[in-house]
């Protein structure tokens, strides 16, 4: 059993420290839940916190307004040290300070801020995952594997099939003068890069799945 430190960072309840918490636990406005939180943008039972092993695992129990996870709206995910998360106005953080400082993890994301999804100025979404891609998952049988396989795949070539498409249009375009050139995709340089990224790790997944390891 996974024992949690949740710290409330805003809102209502901001400043408590939860120590020690036994997964699973819950967090929303009834008493009933292990982290009660006062606020009305929050469900009575907004989300749930399990433990899986060494893994701990959020999942968003069909809340009104939606959870999300260093500012991305999320049902289930894997959450870790210094992951921030967002239910109504209230921001809480996942581990005590000293945990999240030897992590190195953790990444300032405003509850209120809703640029995950309208971004303003080229402005770049928040890492999802600030520690960098999650692990593939382990010991699963040949059927489930297959299973992950496949969406890793869907994902993997519908983003190449995107990435192609920009650069032929780059290509088509470069001749042309600029009020012939329409603009349907705009990316700063930070973006395009971590786009660019995602068909590599995804690739590396497809590989681990199709030969895991037998340590």
């Amino acid at each position: 059993m996974a024992l949690v430190t949740i710290q409330v960072i805003q809102g209502h309840e901001a400043g408590i420290v939860l120590r020690d918490l036994e997964t699973p636990f819950t967090i929303g406005r009834e008493e009933e839940n292990e982290v009660q939180l006062n606020d009305e943008r929050i469900s009575r039972f907004h989300a749930k916190v399990q433990g899986n092993d060494d893994a701990l695992i959020l999942t968003d129990l069909d809340s009104t307004n939606g959870t999300r996870v260093n500012g991305h709206y999320t049902k289930m995910r894997m959450i870790q040290l210094g992951d921030q998360i967002a239910v109504g106005r209230c921001l809480l953080i996942v581990g005590n300070p000293s945990e999240i400082n030897i992590a190195g993890a953790g990444v300032p994301v405003d509850a209120d801020d809703d640029s995950s999804v309208f971004l303003e100025d080229n402005e770049l979404v928040q890492p999802a995952f600030p520690g960098g891609p999650p692990e593939c998952p382990a010991d699963l049988n040949a059927l489930q594997a297959a299973q992950v396989a496949s969406l890793v795949e869907f994902a993997r070539t519908e983003v190449l099939a995107a990435l192609n498409s920009i650069s032929s249009r780059r290509k088509s375009d470069a001749g042309q003068n600029d009020e012939q050139i329409s603009e349907d995709v705009v990316l700063p340089p930070d973006a395009w890069h971590r786009l660019q990224s995602v068909p590599g790790v995804l690739a590396r997944y497809l590989t681990e799945l199709a030969n895991p390891s037998d340590e």
